[in-house]
């Protein structure tokens, strides 16, 4: 196997509970395993049969962003409309079978893009933030499972959830923002949510893992809340975690 050195540069080390910078340090791997650490003047650093030279760069261990917008960022796509056009049409709640602005296809490119784009700025692991842009109450089924392919496929690791909540946004015809509050729906988003960490439990992959996200805790009431936690308990105490103190709106509800 090919013994691969790469020549700082500034490489990041650990060592007694702290990190460290070796200014022309070198970093020593082969195949995955990485065999050295230190400077290439050490008797102890194996000879490399390739060197990376990555002199005036940083070398680090991989990053980890546990709040990762793991999407195409549509607001982004926004900022030039009306703020009204940035929210759900009343159509995409009131209307039976109202379809996600997105495609199953296009959930599958997007997660492509934005695991590789992680990978790119040096993150190795991700928690997964997906825009409300594309939600009711619940994700479309085929989000979290396309962002679990492309994390295995491309080698990040991620954690992952259906996310879910009680209450769903839109701005009506007169462009006044409007909410409806479905307990059946969102407990069908938790149901979807327990039933993907079991997936992904399933293909005991050493790379994703399942948590449970109730979105906003201003759209989520105490008892979905509540038995969102049960349910953690019951599946070996899983992580759980949640928007929240994002708004002023919120603010004002918990000062009532």
């Amino acid at each position: 196997m090919v013994r691969t050195g790469i020549q700082g540069g500034w490489v990041i080390g650990w060592q007694d509970n702290e990190h460290y910078i070796l200014e022309d340090g070198i970093i020593v791997y082969s195949g995955n395993t990485i065999e050295f650490v230190g400077f290439p003047s050490d008797p102890a650093c194996p000879q490399p049969d390739r060197i990376i030279d990555a002199r005036g760069k940083l070398v680090s261990p991989g990053f980890v962003n546990l709040h990762c917008i793991a999407n195409f960022d549509l607001q982004i796509l926004n900022i030039d409309h009306p703020r009204s056009a940035g929210y759900n049409r009343p159509a995409w709640v009131i209307e039976p079978d109202a379809q996600t602005i997105m495609s199953d296809d296009e959930f599958r490119i997007s997660a492509d893009f934005s695991v590789t784009g992680l990978l790119k700025c040096g993150n190795t692991s991700f928690g997964s933030v997906t825009t409300g842009l594309t939600k009711f109450w619940d994700d479309a089924d085929a989000e979290p499972y396309a962002l679990a392919e492309a994390s295995e496929r491309l080698g990040a690791r991620a954690w992952l959830s259906h996310i879910y909540q009680e209450a769903c946004d839109y701005t009506d015809e007169k462009g006044i923002p409007q909410r409806i509050w479905d307990e059946k729906r969102a407990q069908t988003g938790l149901d979807k949510g327990i039933r993907f960490i079991n997936d992904m439990n399933s293909k005991d992959s050493d790379l994703v893992q399942g948590f449970l996200f109730p979105y906003q805790t201003g759209r989520c009431s105490d008892e979905l809340l509540k038995e969102t936690m049960r349910q953690s308990k019951l599946l070996g105490d899983v992580h759980v975690r949640s928007h929240f103190s994002q708004r002023i709106e919120e603010f004002r509800q918990h000062k009532e």
